[in-house]
């Protein structure tokens, strides 16, 4: 079985082309919402999580990427930041993303990114 991915992305269009790249590369894709994020956390236990930073009115994907790097349970699970906002380097550097993925991205470049982690 290929290494576990957890994407969270309130867009579907985007979380569809986000999951179909990382099958394509092997991985295996699982997709929460802001409301099941701890608990699918917990169960699936991802080798990685793939945040989108404008996750709706409530939260955003930099404290969800907090969360995990504060608690001692995820705090060694890779974070990726991905978004189209500006700032996305010092937003990523400030929640403690292991790395950040600027939309539109380069499939290519996405896949590398990634692959950095596994």
């Amino acid at each position: 079985m290929g290494k576990k991915i957890l994407v969270i992305e309130n867009d579907v269009d985007t979380a569809y082309i986000i999951m179909e790249i990382l099958k394509q590369a092997g991985y295996v894709v699982f997709q929460t919402t802001v409301g099941s994020f701890d608990v699918d956390l917990r169960i699936i236990h991802p080798d990685i999580i793939i945040i989108d930073y404008k996750l709706g009115n409530f939260i955003n994907g930099a404290h969800l990427c907090e969360k995990i790097k504060n608690n001692i349970l995820t705090a060694d699970t890779p974070a990726i930041l991905i978004s189209a906002c500006p700032g996305l380097p010092e937003i990523a550097l400030a929640c403690k993303a292991d790395a950040y993925i600027e939309k539109p991205f380069d499939i290519n470049y996405f896949v590398s990114t990634v692959n950095i982690f596994v």
